[in-house]
This record gives structure tokens, C-alpha cells and sequence, in this order.
């Protein structure tokens, strides 16, 4: 099982997310997952949110360390 690994499954389409190309932070008491550019591996010709950004605002359901998360709202900025 990968810690750093979020899989984001929507009505009909899944995303993986990896921390560390991005930074993602998953609140379960919140119920929202933060997904945010890491400054330490962006850089100004390639943006890591670019395929991302769609998504935000919507719920998905999360997998993460084997755990399944339902309804968490996507955060992306």
C-alpha cells in the first residue's frame, strides 16, 4: 500500500494524485482533500494542477493506504 498515493474515483472516471509531484492533504473530519502545487518540484513551464483543476469542487470517493473515504469534497489550489 502506497501512503502517497490518492486514487479519486468520480461518478464515471478516476484520478490518481501522487504527494510529492503534488502536495495532498486529506481531512477525513473536514471530509475534503487539499491538492496544491509543490513549490519544491513545480516549475513555471510545467503545471503538475493543469489536469487537476477540473475536478475541483467535486466529491469523490478516495482510497488512500488501503482505506476507502466516501463523499470527500476535491480542493485544488
Amino acid at each position: 500500500m502506497d501512503e502517497n498515493k490518492f486514487v479519486l474515483q468520480f461518478e464515471n472516471e478516476e484520478l490518481s494524485v501522487y504527494a510529492g509531484v503534488v502536495d495532498c492533504k486529506l481531512f477525513q473530519g473536514e471530509k475534503k482533500i487539499y491538492i496544491s502545487a509543490n513549490s519544491a518540484v513545480a516549475t513555471p513551464f510545467d503545471d503538475p494542477l493543469a489536469k487537476i483543476k477540473k475536478y475541483d469542487g467535486r466529491k469523490a470517493d478516495v482510497r488512500n493506504n488501503g482505506y476507502l473515504y466516501k463523499d470527500i469534497l476535491v480542493v485544488v489550489n
